[in-house]
């Protein structure tokens, strides 16, 4: 892995050097050299040129999306330093996960901002696969936000810019097709309706079978997604001072299931999943309908020389209708008889939200400042229904291997198979969660040019939201008459374990390390019996004979199942408030023209809430806002006459009153959010670009981000030292292009991410990897036509993995799921501008 991560650099340079075949590589006189553009930054509230920011930000702009051959936005995170697709749909900055901290289901609230076209979104918006098709930039901004941005900013925010309408009539079309029957349609028309008013129109369908084939259906398909992306852009513009920009965008997909098999889906004379293919046995089709629809509105007018005066209203919802198979096999892949039966999970999620900010900034020869209100209300709703199976072991501890020895002494008649594969078969149905949250702040940053060279950045914002939390399941156990069926071995599975004769007779096969005496084999029996006592009370069974002489009676054993899933239907409903101040300080100074440095402390944070915990003792627990506190050094500079820039932050994150899960009783049911962690995180990032004459590129980015668990103890584990979950501690991108303009053009890009935990324990790891991606092409004065690689030397590599190996006991009950990159692929576009 560290090899491979040293590497990248050597790799691309020893790409550049072989550009002679079709470039002229730079000479001494760097002085022909072409400057890179100049970045302007304006995802924050003041505009700054890339080279003045302290704050960590990687910006990707149109060429680079291209040139990555980047579809949606899930390739364009590749491009960026420290943030990365998580494997399952979303993503992480920094380590962090953006839908959920630390661990991968972590909050009701997100911890990352994201922002298109100055809508504010949810940050499982990659779940839907932005297109890319027509969009200006996209600005990663690393470390809190929340001074900036607001709430749920903790680990950074995304911020994604479409083109914007011009004064002229322009237009393209797109068409292109690929391996895997992809299949692309883009159009985009730009017209001035009059002097002052402007039209842009763009949108595409992306449609491509996938590279999943379901063996238990024999389809190739199983992963098809088909994307319809469309947006309008209307610009006002009646003078110099006064502009008005409103877009409506929608963006709609329709996926199939992406999932793998994994080692627990194997079953002799059924099906063998191979790890290194993209294979399923799945029996439910997976669809997947997410659709998301935005709208904003920008007012921008000039009232003075110095003063400026934006109104950004927005407002999304987003739609997502998703049906699953719930235990990832078919029925023939199970060694449960009813696995036909608990197959499916239907969910449906729905977000709205609006906001208004109103934002004065101020620009003099010294001072550029901004100051304003921003406020905003939303809804998240999410509901659900599907069958759950649980092995009866998850309840009554080695209900299984105790019953099956007793069948073996004759307690009571054999298994027909051996073992019983009898398990509590239990019908969720999510009534309807939802958050209600409404926030106001007031915000004001400003940079201060004391002297030529420095320049002092001050920061704040007060923050006052208010959340209004419901949540109601209901749970019905469903196969009561199986359970009855061996209603007679778990009065024996009670007895037996109760009695003290059982420990001295029996030591060996349960584990003990020497035969207990008769005072000790009583004391064991006597706290197993009440271990058991709130189940068999719960089920009003008659213990009054005392430990070894349970009086179980016909339906006890539904009785006291039936209870747990009564103390499972619950519903709740709870407000909290929280009010914050968040600062911000900063220093930065020119030592010349082309070097700076700057040192900057932020606050962040993560709103509060409450966690459902039906199962448990706290049935409602709830949660505080969360904080980070964040320290960063930033270096910028060019060299060889701006063509070159060099950049790089070093960070250290205090992350407190961490809200992690928390499971109690070692029972994974029993589990809720609270404030039980601390972490640390610190990092360095690394950004390098150079343009030489004759179109010669160079560029790479790299990251090191090292997470790590002070505080953070659950049930018997204890996680301190441990890294969070999803994190690589290794991030790199390196590419070499040669373009001109017109003629042919070329560029190959290595994304490289480290190995990662899949858990956090830090007991399974995700190998590291590297995806290169190749396009060559030729641009006339109207069309150009390129064709790509992607994964040009057909990597193979996991993304996620989940494993049941610890869940289901004697028998497989569900099957691994695995996510892997995409094989090898390739295709062809072809592009007419006018």
């Amino acid at each position: 892995m560290t090899n491979s991560f040293l590497r990248l650099p050597l790799y691309c340079a020893i790409l550049g050097m072989s550009q002679g075949a079709f470039a002229e590589m730079p000479t001494t006189e760097t002085s022909n050299s072409p400057e890179l553009d100049t970045i302007i930054v304006s995802g924050g509230k003041i505009e700054r040129d890339l080279q003045k920011t302290i704050t960590g930000i990687s910006v990707v702009d149109s060429e680079m999306i291209e040139a990555n051959n980047s579809f949606d936005l899930n390739d364009a995170l590749f491009l960026t330093s420290n943030a990365r697709p998580n494997g399952r749909d979303g993503f992480t900055i920094r380590g962090i996960n953006a839908e959920g901290g630390p661990s991968s289901d972590v909050s009701t609230a997100d911890t990352a901002g994201f922002v298109l076209d100055g809508a504010y979104l949810d940050a499982d918006l990659l779940s839907t696969g932005l297109s890319m098709w027509d969009i200006n930039s996209i600005e990663v901004f690393k470390g809190p936000q929340s001074t900036s941005q607001g709430k749920n900013s903790l680990a950074g925010t995304v911020v994604v810019k479409s083109n914007d309408p011009v004064f002229d009539t322009e237009g393209s079309v797109r068409l292109g097709y690929g391996s895997d029957n992809t299949q692309i349609t883009s159009l985009m028309f730009n017209t001035a309706l009059t002097n002052d008013l402007a039209l842009r129109v763009a949108g595409e369908r992306f449609y491509t079978d996938g590279q999943v084939t379901n063996k238990y259906t024999g389809k190739d398909d199983e992963a098809k997604k088909e994307h319809y992306n469309g947006r309008i852009k209307l610009l006002f513009q009646p003078s110099e001072t006064l502009s008005v920009l409103a877009t409506i965008g929608q963006d709609k997909v329709e996926k199939g299931d992406e999932r793998l098999c994994g080692i627990n889906a194997n079953k002799t004379g059924v099906f063998t999943c191979n790890d290194e293919k993209l294979e399923t046995f799945h029996d439910i089709e997976g669809d997947y309908k997410k659709r998301l629809n935005y709208q904003s509105l920008k007012i921008q007018a000039q009232i003075s020389d110095a003063i400026t005066l934006t109104s950004t209203t927005s407002h999304s919802t987003k739609t997502d209708d998703d049906k699953m198979d719930a235990d990832h096999l078919a029925p023939s892949n199970s060694d449960y008889a009813g696995a036909a039966g608990i197959g499916t999970r239907v969910q449906n999620e729905k977000d709205n939200s609006i906001s208004q900010e109103f934002r004065f900034t101020f620009d003099s020869e010294t001072v550029r400042a901004s100051a304003g209100y921003f406020y905003s209300q939303s809804k998240e709703e999410r509901a659900y229904d599907f069958l759950l199976a649980n092995p009866l072991n998850a309840y009554l501890p080695n209900f299984y291997e105790v019953t099956s020895l007793l069948a073996g002494l004759g307690a009571f008649a054999p298994y027909t198979n051996g073992y019983s594969d009898t398990i509590l078969e239990t019908n969720y149905v999510d009534e309807g969660s939802s958050r209600e949250t409404t926030n106001h702040a007031l915000f004001m940053e400003a940079d201060w040019d004391i002297t030529e060279a420095t320049t002092l950045l001050f920061g704040l914002r007060l923050d006052h939201e208010r959340n209004r939390n419901t949540a109601g399941i209901t749970a019905q156990n469903v196969n009561q008459a199986d359970i009855e069926a061996i209603n007679t071995q778990a009065g024996a599975y009670f007895n037996t374990l109760t009695s003290a004769g059982t420990y001295q007779m029996y030591w060996e096969q349960l584990g003990l390390a020497a035969a207990p005496s008769a005072e000790q084999a009583a004391g064991i029996a006597q706290a197993t019996f009440n271990s058991f006592l709130p189940y068999l009370t719960a089920g009003n069974v008659d213990v009054t004979g005392g430990p070894g002489a349970i009086n179980f009676q016909p339906g006890d054993l539904n009785n006291m199942l039936n209870s747990l899933a009564a103390g499972a239907s619950n519903t709740t409903k709870k407000d909290t408030t929280h009010s914050v101040l968040l600062p911000k300080f900063g220093i930065r100074h020119q030592f010349t023209d082309d070097i700076g440095a700057g040192y900057l402390i932020s606050r962040g944070y993560r709103s509060g809430g409450i966690s459902l915990n039906p199962t448990g003792v706290k049935p409602t627990v709830e949660y505080n806002p969360e904080f980070v506190t964040n320290h960063e050094l930033s270096f910028r500079s060019t060299w060889l006459d701006k063509s070159l820039t060099a950049n790089a932050n070093v960070y250290y994150m205090e992350w407190e009153d961490q809200q992690v899960q928390v499971i109690g009783n070692n029972n994974i049911y029993d589990r809720y959010i609270d404030n039980a962690g601390s972490s640390t995180l610190k990092g360095i990032e690394l950004d390098i670009a150079y343009r030489g004459k004759s179109g010669l590129q160079l560029f790479t980015n790299a990251a090191i981000a090292k997470t790590r668990y002070e505080d953070f103890t659950t049930g018997n584990k204890n996680y301190k030292g441990n890294q969070f979950q999803n994190a690589p501690e290794k991030t790199m991108t390196a590419g070499i292009g040669f373009d001109q303009g017109m003629g042919f053009n070329a560029y190959i890009i290595a994304n490289h991410t480290g190995e990662s935990y899949l858990n956090n324990e830090n007991t399974k790891k995700l190998a590291a990897y590297t995806v290169t991606n190749l396009r060559l092409g030729y641009q006339a004065d109207v069309w150009k036509l390129h064709g790509y690689v992607n994964n040009v030397f057909d990597r193979q590599a996991k993304t996620y993995s989940y494993t049941y190996e610890d869940y289901s006991g004697d028998f497989t009950l569900y099957g691994d799921r695995n996510h892997r990159i995409p094989l090898r692929s390739m295709g062809l576009i072809a592009q007419y501008d006018f």
